[in-house]
């Protein structure tokens, strides 16, 4: 299956963008990768790793204050239209059912007091993405020993449309209208529609996701998604882990799904004519993909200190075909080529086309550290930044796969993620890593490794610091197929570049920008600032003659904007780039999601 690059963010030439989007980020390298530890962190800004319990001391009364998206005191202190704005935002809000807020505590009136279970409560509440400025804090101790619990949130919009268009260089536009609400009816359930016109075809989607199925610890996820090429349509049913010191999860996943997928081809290969030229190849193949997943983790370490260990299994079954026909394609040059080459013995596609049965255990560790922060990823909401690195090690043997030359046994596939935060006074370390490898036979080995190193640097504190961000990310691939290629353009980074203005199995891209937020709240809803920044970067095939100097280099600056009563408090970044090398000229974009 495809895997999302670590910062993929949503970007379109001249487009308005959802700020809802999330992008997700596989965690990922164990020790290799914990080299960049820097430093401890002041006291104030981190939490205590490990908060035994004061045996005389236990949970007393648990009260409860959600208020509105605008205060009473807010309302009253407006004039005009702003007044009308913030009274009917709270009076359009359905606001949060108690039960769902107490419901993520993981304290009960009665039980021995934990500091450390009071923080992650808070977490597990602005993980919801509903609520903001979270306090979850101990009141006065009465003489019984009970002491009394305050959870004080603030009530977020949780419903966004988002109208995202954008026209690509050879005039196609692309557009999507999405409607997400992320709390029902106030009972924390995420619905979205959306429809809309993306590279290759038209879709509709409907996604549903219910954080506790009837009040249990259970997720449920629907989603179906109808395109003019195929359908993509999943299933999932988890029990997350929801507390540190909780016992087991599991999670099962069934997807069936067809579609035209991009097969990104080597300018050095039977269909290129260019071994220099850098542009992207590729062929739309029709695939189908069915799977069906499923995990169970357990927690063998000690429950409330030390480092966190899991242990499991799991098991996944995925069918893999692709339709090459008579084999003539049309690419993306406007010529016409016999592909069916693909389908030739050692070859990636006859390597994966066929069942996959995967059996792996699964090893994972996180820490139990975290900075509460601000003005780092968003415009002044809280963060939870995890300040442990965290890994998790899947393995196993696979077959039978046909086309395969190995038997049952004789190919192991393997995933390794690893991710961590370090801080050192006002600057922030983050290492991201995602590996997958398939070993065996020659025609069977694949290999895919992406690496991120990103430096934050904030200067002065309060409302409006000046902050200093640079990345670094590299990844390196062997034996992929031409759909699981990592692509460089203006989903990943290059503004002036298009979606997919580079792609192979080789990439490398770095970025630094300074900016700061603006004395300048809109409405009170809308945070603005500006940045100015350069990024650089080069996607390209083993085969192909392009070296590093021929990589893309560009500059710009922009508006940045951040919902301040939004639970999601992504930033969205509205900037005119400029291509050093004069081929692109002037570009205008807007990007929503990703680290920059």
């Amino acid at each position: 299956m495809n895997r999302r690059p670590f910062c993929q963010g949503v970007t379109h030439r001249v487009r308005h963008n959802d700020i809802m989007r999330h992008w997700y980020v596989s965690v990922l390298l164990p020790a290799c990768l914990t080299l960049v530890s820097v430093g401890r962190v002041p006291a104030n800004e981190v939490e205590p790793a490990v908060a035994p319990p004061d045996s005389s001391l236990r949970v007393g009364e648990i009260r409860l204050d959600l208020r509105d998206i605008f205060s009473a005191e807010e309302v009253a202190a407006a004039t005009g239209p702003n007044r009308l704005l913030r009274r009917t935002m709270n009076a359009l809000h359905v606001r949060t059912r108690s039960w769902v807020v107490r419901q993520e505590l993981l304290f009960e009136p009665g039980e021995p007091l934990h500091a450390d279970r009071l923080q992650e409560s808070a977490r597990n509440l602005r993980a919801l993405g509903i609520l903001n400025r979270v306090e979850v804090v101990p009141l006065d101790t009465a003489r019984d020993g009970r002491v009394d619990i305050l959870v004080r949130a603030q009530e977020t919009w949780t419903l966004t449309t988002g109208i995202n268009f954008s026209l690509a260089a050879n005039n196609d536009l692309r557009w999507n209208l999405a409607v997400t609400e992320k709390s029902f009816l106030g009972y924390g359930t995420v619905v979205q529609g959306v429809i809309g016109d993306d590279l290759d075809a038209r879709y509709g989607r409907i996604y549903l996701r219910q954080n506790r199925v009837l009040r249990s610890p259970w997720t449920l996820e629907l989603n179906y998604d109808d395109r003019t090429d195929g359908y993509t349509r999943w299933l999932g049913l988890s029990l997350p882990f929801r507390a540190n010191n909780q016992t087991w999860s599991f999670s099962v996943r069934a997807m069936d799904r067809q579609f035209r997928p991009r097969w990104y081809l080597s300018n050095a290969g039977p269909a290129g004519l260019d071994p220099a030229r850098w542009q992207r190849l590729y062929a739309l193949v029709p695939c189908a993909d069915r799977l069906v997943r499923s995990e169970v983790l357990r927690r063998v370490s000690a429950a409330n200190e030390g480092r966190i260990w899991r242990l499991g299994a799991g098991v996944q079954i995925y069918d893999l075909s692709y339709d090459l026909g008579r084999g003539l394609f049309a690419l993306s040059d406007g010529r016409v080529a016999d592909l069916s080459f693909l389908s030739a013995p050692g070859q990636p596609l006859a390597r994966d086309a066929g069942t996959l049965v995967w059996p792996h255990l699964i090893a994972a560790s996180q820490g139990r550290r975290w900075a509460v922060t601000r003005f780092l990823l968003r415009y002044g909401n809280q963060e939870d930044i995890p300040l442990d690195p965290a890994w998790e090690l899947r393995c196993g043997p696979a077959g039978p796969a046909v086309g395969s030359t190995a038997g049952y046994g004789e190919r192991w596939l393997l995933t390794l993620g690893y991710s961590n935060w370090d801080q050192t006074g006002e600057s922030f370390w983050v290492q991201r890593a995602a590996a997958s490898a398939c070993l065996g036979g020659d025609r069977d080995r694949y290999h895919q490794v992406e690496l991120l190193l990103g430096h934050y640097l904030r200067s002065g504190r309060g409302e409006r610091p000046l902050t200093i961000k640079t990345f670094l990310e590299a990844g390196h691939g062997e034996g992929l197929r031409g759909d699981q290629a990592v692509s460089l353009g203006l989903d990943r980074g290059l503004r002036t570049l298009d979606v997919d203005g580079m792609a192979g199995d080789r990439l490398l891209r770095w970025s630094t920008e300074t900016g700061r937020a603006l004395p300048f709240v809109i409405a009170d809803i809308l945070q603005t600032g500006w940045g100015v920044f350069y990024n650089g970067g080069l996607a390209r095939w083993a085969g192909e003659e392009r070296a590093l100097a021929t990589a893309r280099h560009e500059v710009g600056t922009g508006l940045r904007l951040g919902a301040t009563r939004s639970g999601n408090n992504e930033i969205i970044r509205i900037d005119l780039s400029y291509d050093l090398g004069g081929e692109a000229g002037l570009v205008l974009t807007t990007i929503a999601r990703g680290f920059f």
